[in-house]
């Protein structure tokens, strides 16, 4: 299939849910499988089979796939693949199959008519009318081998959104099918992919029924970050299975010296305090008259001397320790650090970011 430009392609994934999947994601999905020999792999919305071609020609291809005119592509550039048109939920060709391998790229969000079936009941929840993303999931889920593995390409939503969906992921972590979450960022996939004004970014899950251990992995493909976390940490975060919530980004953001930031801002203040200054002396210059520059002085000195006096004392009590002190310096400064804050702002452009108090 050639290179589709950026702008036809959100517009079809919009109108369709359907993801023609870059061959850079095929060839990462197929990083996933850890079996020592991949002799069959099965795809139920297989497109174009542009998933099948990251495997060898002696690999056995089973493949379903809505758009006839699609599936007849496949049949006549695949090797050794099997594959049939049809409505993969309410037709499933390949009913009462299992298979070594499942790798898909299943439409994102689409609508579907909701009907129980035992490939998607076992939640006890169906999917959204309006996202069957995890009907999908939970099909290919379905037509694994026990010993084998399930790969899905989806859509980032159906790791956080709630209800329904929510359910499900909660039956899949108890049932201890969830093995690995790859999450990719639009930079990740623009770094990697031929145009470059899609911000599209979906994740890689990783399905197995039979598992060893209870612990999922997740992984952050930007920052090349992965992390092991244990059920009850899921559990914890009312199943969601975003990576972010596992995997912290580092900060990034320059480091602040708060002493030279202070030092900056007090240099501020004194110049503006010396600008008042100077403004007074050129209007009694102008005036002929210092009564009011003597007077704005004086004022200026009654403030300095509290001041003063306070600085004092607030140094005699911490160098003292006495704890009762401090609480009354506590409170009294919870109210003015706002005031003081906002002023700091307006010096030199600095911008500040108040913490909430937590205590």
């Amino acid at each position: 299939m050639g290179e589709k430009s950026a702008k036809s392609f959100l517009k079809e994934l919009k109108n369709t849910g359907v993801y023609y999947t870059p061959v850079f994601l095929a060839e990462k999905m197929k990083e996933y499988i850890d079996l020592p020999n991949i002799e069959e792999v099965y795809d139920p919305t297989c497109g174009q089979g542009n998933l099948f071609k990251v495997f060898d020609d002696n690999v056995k291809k089973y493949g379903q796939e809505l758009d006839p005119v699609e599936m007849e592509k496949c049949q006549n550039t695949l090797t050794n693949f099997e594959g049939y048109s049809g409505d993969t939920l309410t037709d499933d060709k390949f009913a009462g199959r299992e298979f070594q391998v499942v790798f898909a790229n299943p439409p994102y969000s689409v609508a579907w008519e909701q009907f129980s079936d035992p490939r998607w009941d076992g939640p006890g929840a169906l999917a959204p009318k309006s996202k069957a993303d995890w009907t999908f999931g939970l099909h290919c889920l379905h037509h694994t081998k026990p010993d084998g593995i399930c790969i899905l390409l989806m859509f980032p939503g159906i790791l956080y959104r709630g209800n329904a969906e929510q359910k499900i992921r909660a039956w899949l972590i108890e049932n201890n099918y969830v093995d690995r979450v790859v999450s990719m960022s639009g930079v990740y996939m623009k770094k990697h992919m031929q145009f470059s004004d899609t911000s599209i970014a979906p994740v890689i899950i990783v399905l197995k029924k039979n598992r060893t251990t209870t612990d999922v992995v997740f992984e952050d493909l930007d920052i090349e970050k992965s992390e092991t976390i244990d059920v009850d940490r899921i559990r914890q975060e009312n199943y969601t299975l975003s990576v972010s919530t596992y995997v912290e980004k580092p900060d990034d953001r320059p480091q602040v010296d708060i002493d030279v930031l202070n030092n900056v801002v007090r240099q501020g203040d004194l110049i503006k305090i010396q600008g008042m200054l100077e403004r007074e002396a050129l209007l009694s210059e102008l005036e002929m008259c210092a009564d009011n520059y003597v007077q704005f002085v004086d004022e200026i000195d009654k403030i300095i001397e509290m001041h003063r006096k306070k600085s004092r004392e607030m140094k005699e009590i911490i160098d003292t320790g006495d704890e009762a002190g401090l609480r009354v310096f506590s409170d009294a400064g919870k109210d003015a650090v706002h005031r003081l804050v906002e002023e700091k702002k307006r010096v030199s452009g600095i911008q500040w970011l108040i913490q909430p108090d937590r205590n």
